[in-house]
């Protein structure tokens, strides 16, 4: 675990299929059992580049094809350790993704960017949820050239 004087640095995605649809995990541990949460971990040891790629490798088997940073958000982890987020946009190959962690997450769930309900879905983390609309506001943008 990344640790800097007992801050821990993370790292999730935006997880974009290229077309309209985005990833979340139904998460089946706790903390945060029932959220709906993004792809990530914490760093170990990594820049935040290589610490994401092996975070989706570890999690839903793919290798991004391409990794944008996105945003990132200051929180505390379950353990009240302050923790920074680092949060990317992650293009990935919707057929190769697979649920690697079924311990962990309970199912995968593709939702679409044009979706406004989505946060009816369950519950999310802040950071997650800020990170979902400013991706689902940069790829809508995007689809609209």
């Amino acid at each position: 675990m990344s640790d800097f004087y007992g801050h821990h640095i993370g790292v999730a995605a935006v997880c974009w299929d290229g077309e309209s649809d985005i990833l979340l995990q139904h998460r089946n541990k706790d903390p945060g059992r029932g959220y709906l949460v993004l792809p990530g971990g914490t760093l170990e040891k990594e820049d935040s580049r290589a610490g994401m790629q092996r975070e989706l490798k570890e999690e839903i088997d793919v290798e991004a094809t391409s990794l944008m940073h996105l945003t990132f958000n200051s929180d505390t982890t379950s353990q009240d350790h302050p923790i920074t987020m680092l949060y990317f946009l992650a293009r990935v190959d919707r057929q190769r993704v697979r649920n690697v962690e079924p311990d962990k997450c309970l199912e995968l769930v593709w939702v679409n960017v044009h979706n406004t309900s989505v946060f009816g879905l369950g519950p999310m983390w802040e950071g997650d949820r800020l990170a979902f609309v400013e991706a689902q506001s940069y790829i809508r943008r995007k689809l609209l050239l």
